[in-house]
C-alpha cells in the first residue's frame, strides 16, 4: 500500500537494541540515565501492561502473541470491550477509527522498549497505543465507522448484497493496480450478486497524474461510463496523462466535447474531494483500502485472503 510514512526496519531496530543492551550491560549506559527516575525492577523483567480493545468479532489470540514475539514476553494482559467505560475513553483518548487496539501502560517506559517505544507507539498521558503497521504485524481491523455509500457513488451488485466492499483507491497507485487485476476482478467474477462493490477515488497528492485521472472516471460517470474508463486507465496505467485521457474518452465512445470540458474545468473535483475527506475521517492513510463490511484491509492483498473473508462471513 502506497502511504507518506513507511513502517520502520525492523532488522536495524532489532541492531539498535541489541547494541543498546550491550552498552548497559559493560556499564557504559544505565537505565535510570533514560528513565530519570530509577524504574521498580529490572528493565527486561518489568511486567507490561498491555490493554486489548476488542469487540465481538475481533480475532486477537494471534495477534497478541506476535506482539510479545517481537516486543517482550513480558506483558500482562487486560482485555476489554470496545463499548464498555474505560473502551469508549480509549477510543476517545486516542481517536481510534477501528479495533482490536493494542494500548501499553506506562511501564513501557521504564522497560528496554523505552529505546524506540516513539517509533512503534503513539504516547498520549503515559499511555502508548501501538502501530502494527510498524511492527509489520498483520491483524484483521474492525472499523468503528463505516464509510457511506452516496447516490452518486458506482457501484457494482446488488445494494441488498451480502457483503458490501468499499475500495479508496489511486489510479496512479501500482499497488490499487495489482488489486484490480488481481483480486477486485476475482471477487467480482467469482462472487456475482453476493457482493455489492463500491469504488471511491482517493487520489495521493504526489502521484503527478491521479487527480486528473479520478476525475476522468468522473467525468466518464457523467456519461454513464464509469467502470469503462476506470478499466480503460487501470489497463493503461503508464500513460494517463490528460492528452491520454482524452483519448480513451475517444476510445470508449464518449462525448468527446462534453468529457473534455467536464475534465478540463475540473468539474468532478469537489466530489473527489468529498471522498478524500470521508477516507480521511475513516482511518484512510494510503491505497489501495477496501472496507469488507466492518472490516479494515490497507494494502492490496491477494485473492486468496479476500476469499477466506468472504467465505467467513457467508457462512
Amino acid at each position: 500500500m502506497l502511504k507518506k510514512s513507511l513502517p520502520i526496519n525492523f532488522t536495524s531496530l532489532g541492531l539498535t537494541v541489541l547494541l543498546t543492551l550491550i552498552l548497559v550491560n559493560l556499564g557504559y549506559l544505565n537505565y535510570q540515565s533514560f528513565s530519570g527516575k530509577p524504574s521498580s525492577g529490572s528493565p527486561e523483567t518489568i511486567q507490561i501492561p498491555l490493554t486489548v480493545i476488542s469487540c465481538a468479532n475481533c480475532e486477537i489470540e494471534e495477534t497478541i502473541a506476535s506482539i510479545a514475539k517481537k516486543l517482550t514476553p513480558n506483558l500482562k494482559i487486560k482485555k476489554i470491550d470496545i463499548t464498555s467505560t474505560k473502551g469508549k475513553a480509549l477510543k476517545e483518548k486516542f481517536n481510534l477509527t477501528s479495533v482490536p487496539a493494542f494500548v501499553l501502560g506506562t511501564e513501557a517506559n521504564q522497560s528496554e522498549l523505552r529505546f524506540f517505544l516513539n517509533k512503534i507507539a503513539e504516547a498520549k498521558e503515559n499511555e502508548y497505543l501501538l502501530n502494527l503497521d510498524a511492527l509489520e504485524i498483520n491483524s484483521e481491523k474492525h472499523t468503528l465507522k463505516l464509510p457511506v455509500v452516496n447516490a452518486d457513488d458506482h457501484a457494482k451488485g446488488p445494494a441488498n448484497a451480502s457483503i458490501t466492499i468499499i475500495e479508496y483507491s489511486d489510479f496512479e497507485c501500482p499497488y490499487c493496480e495489482r488489486a484490480y487485476s488481481d483480486t477486485v476482478k476475482k471477487i467480482l467474477a467469482n462472487y456475482g450478486n453476493q457482493v455489492r462493490f463500491v469504488f471511491k477515488n482517493f487520489p495521493l497528492d504526489f502521484h503527478e497524474h491521479a487527480q486528473k485521472a479520478a476525475e476522468a472516471s468522473e467525468c466518464a460517470g457523467a456519461q454513464g461510463k464509469f467502470w469503462e474508463m476506470h478499466n480503460m486507465i487501470f489497463e493503461n496505467q503508464k500513460n494517463i496523462a490528460v492528452e491520454n485521457l482524452k483519448e480513451y474518452a475517444q476510445k470508449i465512445s464518449l462525448n468527446t466535447s462534453k468529457f473534455d470540458t467536464c475534465l478540463d474545468s475540473g468539474a468532478t473535483a469537489e466530489k473527489i474531494k468529498r471522498d478524500i475527506q470521508e477516507g480521511i475521517s475513516l482511518g484512510v492513510t494510503g491505497t489501495p483500502v477496501f472496507f469488507v463490511n466492518d472490516v479494515f484491509v490497507g494494502g492490496a492483498y491477494p485473492y486468496e485472503y479476500f476469499d477466506g473473508l468472504l467465505k467467513k462471513m457467508l457462512k
